[in-house]
């Protein structure tokens, strides 16, 4: 006989995605030009841990932005998003 198991929470499937880029694609001169001429005309470093890590954070997405193409998934495509992915395992990695 089959065991049957109910659980009392429901499944939070979000409808919203990173976005995925195409790494093989990339410009990975402009990416460090990018990233050199950020950090010359910002100042990147801070005292701050947390005002030193937004700076890094903004720099790379600057730079993956405009070197890095994004990959569009069509609804029937190969970029599903994962039922169990959740920002608890967004946040361990």
């Amino acid at each position: 006989m089959p065991i049957i198991t109910e659980v009392e929470e429901h499944l939070c499937i979000k409808t919203s995605m990173l976005p995925k880029w195409k790494l093989d694609a990339a410009d990975w001169r402009k990416y460090q030009d990018e990233c050199r001429s950020h950090i010359h005309e910002n100042s990147v470093y801070d005292d701050s841990i947390l005002r030193f890590n937004d700076s890094v954070i903004e720099m790379v997405n600057k730079a993956a932005n405009s070197s890095i193409l994004i990959k569009h998934c069509s609804r029937r495509g190969k970029c599903k998003p994962l039922p169990y992915w959740n920002d608890a395992i967004r946040r361990a990695i």
